[in-house]
């Protein structure tokens, strides 16, 4: 059913096929990389996809194709089916407050949908998931080859405690469709979505992400996707850490500004 192949390898390594030989599967020094993991204490990956040449540098290449619970990097997903489907009508609507407090400040409040993407907020996006409904929510699902296409018993938490699941590769893969505007959405839709997703820009630099940090599971997930681009290039990249304690979920961020600093794609000076 998926609409792109796997066909580049690396030992055991299989990944999404951009048209690009075997010998552009690796093109950095990834062996370096893994100095940020080992001083962080944590397990994890990276993948970094230069979106104009077609090559790919895959830290820990086995845990770079196993699929985790997306957490709150299925926002990006969300924002795309809702915006599609008319759930809601712009990524500046206002989500009403219930009124329940809950533990981060930034959530207590009426918020719009760009805030909301920007603070995670889960409640917004679990009333979001429910005006949508769980037929649309599994079609644009199965329709955008995402992960392994599950969802899971409940439609406004699944992807926090769900069955749907997603590697770093394929974050990878989805990012670069959204880049391209490729992905079945209409094109204005993926536009909005990369817009909220704008973290920061520097020297003319964009930083595109969304973090996510499944941590309502035994075995702790914490996510960074997202890219960087310029006027003449993009970089796209997938971070997933195991996450032992609260303090690991910084890590998200660090070791891959870290990574993308080391590789003069993104500056960390001004984080």
């Amino acid at each position: 059913m998926r609409s792109y192949l796997f066909v580049l390898f690396y030992g055991m390594m299989v990944v999404p096929a951009l048209n690009v030989s075997a010998k552009q599967a690796l093109a950095r020094d990834t062996a370096a990389w893994s100095a940020y993991f080992q001083e962080a204490g944590v397990d994890g990956t990276f993948v970094l996809l230069d979106a104009s040449t077609g090559e790919y540098s895959i830290y820990n290449s086995k845990r770079a194709r196993t699929r985790f619970l997306p957490a709150s990097t299925f926002k990006i997903m969300n924002t795309l089916i809702g915006l599609q489907n008319k759930t809601v009508s712009r990524i500046d609507e206002v989500f009403k407050w219930d009124g329940i407090k809950r533990d981060y400040e930034d959530w207590n409040r009426d918020l719009s949908l760009r805030e909301a993407f920007r603070f995670s907020a889960v409640w917004v996006y679990q009333e979001l998931a429910g005006r949508t409904g769980r037929d649309v929510i599994e079609k644009w699902i199965e329709k955008c080859n995402y992960g392994n296409g599950k969802t899971g018993p409940e439609i406004k938490s699944f992807w926090l405690d769900g069955d749907v699941a997603i590697s770093a590769m394929e974050q990878v893969e989805f990012i670069r469709l959204l880049y391209t505007e490729s992905l079945p959405f209409d094109k204005p839709v993926q536009r909005q979505v990369k817009e909220i997703m704008l973290v920061d820009t520097i020297s003319g630099k964009e930083l595109h992400a969304k973090t996510g940090w499944a941590g309502r599971i035994e075995k702790q997930i914490g996510w960074y996707v997202g890219y960087v681009n310029d006027k003449n290039h993009c970089w796209i990249f997938a971070l997933n850490i195991d996450i032992n304690k609260d303090k690991d979920s910084a890590l998200r961020t660090l070791i891959s500004r870290k990574i993308l600093d080391r590789e003069g794609i993104y500056p960390r000076n001004q984080e």
